[in-house]
């Protein structure tokens, strides 16, 4: 991941704003305003100069989001999880909690209930939830959402999905019934 610090001019003459915007997984997101504004020869495309009076503040500042930014980097290398711009600034927004994509939440769901004794489920059962796991990762690679947060996964995001279920060609005709989200396919 490459996090980039640079300059647009503001609204105030002979002033300029810092931006922030990081490169990862082979895509761009701007992450947004740092909150800092500079004079345009104060800044030499890395940091603030020392002929900022302020330039000592101002670079910690910038220190401290690229460090954040970073940390978000390695929680999802640490934690498994496919890295994406989009899902970094998700990140960072949501005070560096990374949310697990829905398709994993529902991995982790089955394979906890198959697990658990007390869960009661038949083995049936875990057959048509890795079936609706496995139309769920379709529908996901579909939409490019694979990294969809689970609790944005919502009710416009059900009706999108059973919408998706009726146009996908199916044996013998095209689209699932609403029963078949659950039977063999």
């Amino acid at each position: 991941m490459n996090v980039l610090f640079e300059h647009r001019r503001s609204k105030w003459i002979g002033f300029f704003q810092l931006y922030c915007r990081i490169i990862a997984g082979g895509a761009q997101t701007n992450i947004g305003l740092t909150g800092i504004t500079i004079v345009d020869r104060h800044w030499n495309g890395r940091e603030v100069t020392q002929s900022d009076t302020q330039a000592d503040f101002k670079n910690e500042h910038l220190g401290i989001m690229h460090e954040r930014l970073l940390t978000i980097n390695n929680d999802l290398i640490w934690d498994k999880q496919a890295i994406t711009a989009e899902k970094i600034y998700r990140a960072y927004w949501l005070q560096g909690k990374v949310h697990s994509p829905m398709t994993t939440v529902f991995e982790r769901y089955l394979r906890d209930s198959a697990a658990d004794p007390e869960s009661k489920l038949i083995p049936g059962t875990v057959d048509v939830y890795e079936r609706v796991r496995k139309k769920l990762i379709d529908f996901s690679i579909h939409g490019k959402a694979l990294d969809l947060p689970a609790e944005d996964f919502d009710v416009l995001c059900t009706k999108k999905f059973r919408r998706w279920m009726a146009s996908v060609p199916h044996k013998p005709g095209t689209g699932h019934a609403e029963s078949d989200i659950i039977t063999p396919s």
